[in-house]
């Protein structure tokens, strides 16, 4: 079966699309129209995920695709089949998207989001190498829980090696009306925390580090003095397996108990996301398809994940 995701201005235009390149076999799975948040910038698309099956494909190449329903519908001519047909086709869409669903369910699951505890702050540290997209993605995750879920969330950096990134993250901050605290020696972190001891979430940037390297300890005892109550790694899905492994494993002591897979958008070979899927370290939790903040973070649900795994997702 292949599975394909269209973007377009409307619905209507995108279903154009997908009879004409896909042919009139094609079944809709799923359609998605830009948040509200989108449509204010300017920038959201409408989304169809949709499914055909392969021979389907290939023995509707070069076929002409009727633009115009036909004049007569139903079997025999009789206009009453019509709502019989539509019945099936109904039922043979449903079958189709709980059949891949159930595959990718059985590895990957409905997706861990973060958990927000009751009573105190719910403290997250995202790690990752250099260049993996931590600031970004520490702004994707403040709007969704302060612009999305109306929470109180203060974004906290150690990353003062990396020229503009204090400044980036301080417009993030502007914009979703959180304090941003720049943190210089991870000594001082703790008493940092203490002060915004009645939000419901903070998070921490950390400075990219190379996996290999003797500076990689230094962000690890850094968190160990606050004991953040989750720790999420990024891990480029552009690399090579034998690099992501590699990877995991060099975190291995930072006990990090989630992960996110960045740059889904850029990636052509899905085996980078297939070894996060089937991890056994840690939950994969997140995707990020892009740089839009907040849109370009899904949950990493199954069919968030199938959409990656079938290599057409599409920033």
């Amino acid at each position: 079966m292949i599975v394909r995701r269209f973007y377009g201005s409307s619905v209507p235009e995108i279903t154009l699309k997908i009879r004409r390149e896909m042919g009139p076999n094609a079944v809709i799975l799923e359609t998605k129209r830009p948040s509200r948040w989108a449509r204010w910038f300017k920038r959201g698309q409408c989304e169809v995920l949709a499914a055909v099956e392969r021979n389907q494909t290939e023995n509707s190449i070069d076929r002409p695709v009727p633009t115009e329903p036909a004049s007569v519908a139903g079997d025999n001519g009789d206009p009453r089949a019509q709502p019989m047909q539509e019945a099936r086709k109904t039922q043979e869409t449903g079958k189709a998207r709980l059949r891949l669903v159930q595959a990718v369910s059985q590895i990957q699951g409905e997706g861990t989001p973060l958990t927000l505890r009751s009573g105190e702050p719910t403290v997250c540290a995202l790690v990752g190498s250099t260049g993996v997209g931590k600031t970004t993605t520490i702004a994707k995750l403040a709007a969704h829980y302060a612009l999305r879920e109306d929470r109180k969330v203060a974004l906290v950096t150690t990353d003062t090696y990396r020229v503009g990134a204090v400044e980036q993250l301080k417009t993030y901050g502007e914009i979703m009306g959180s304090p941003v605290e720049v943190v210089e020696r991870p000594v001082a972190l703790k008493r940092v925390l203490a002060c915004y001891r009645d939000f419901d979430l903070i998070l921490i940037d950390t400075p990219g580090r190379n996996p290999f390297g003797r500076q990689l300890q230094e962000v690890g005892a850094g968190l160990q003095l606050v004991r953040p109550h989750h720790i999420l790694l990024l891990v480029n899905v552009v690399m090579r397996v034998e690099e992501i492994r590699a990877l995991l494993e060099a975190y291995q002591n930072m006990a990090y108990n989630g992960l996110i897979a960045t740059k889904v958008d850029e990636v052509l070979d899905a085996s980078g996301l297939l070894e996060l899927v089937t991890a056994e370290s840690a939950p994969l939790c997140y995707l990020t398809t892009g740089q839009l903040v907040p849109d370009d973070f899904v949950l990493a649900s199954a069919e968030n994940v199938l959409a990656a795994l079938s290599g057409r997702w599409q920033p």
